[in-house]
């Protein structure tokens, strides 16, 4: 299952540049940065988490979640989607791993016992 988390992180980091690059503003590269920020730190943290079902039900709910609203780039006449996808999607993943390390930090103390 983690093959299946990590193919949809990679799909949604390509498709989350290639929605930047569409954009029309001066400051690509950093727009970039922070687009691939939320998919670089969900894949470290699947591939150094212990496997479990629930830990991995859950970064296969964010990894498809980060796919879909990488879809969501438009050109609309603000340009704030380019903006504003990277600042949700960090929004989610902050969360996500705080609890996926709990999880795993709680079931290693009852492991131990």
């Amino acid at each position: 299952m983690i093959w299946v988390v990590l193919v949809l992180l990679v799909v949604g980091a390509i498709t989350t540049v290639l929605g930047q690059i569409s954009g029309h503003a001066p400051d690509l590269a950093t727009r970039i940065v922070w687009a691939i920020v939320p998919f670089a730190v969900i894949t470290f943290r699947a591939i150094s988490l212990d496997r479990a079902t629930v830990s991995d039900i859950f970064l296969m709910v964010i990894a498809v979640f980060l796919w879909g609203t990488s879809m969501l780039y438009s050109d609309d006449e603000m340009r704030l989607t380019y903006e504003f996808v990277p600042i949700i999607q960090i929004i989610v993943v902050v969360p996500a791993v705080a609890l996926l390390t709990l999880h795993q930090w709680w079931s290693r103390k009852f492991r131990r016992q």
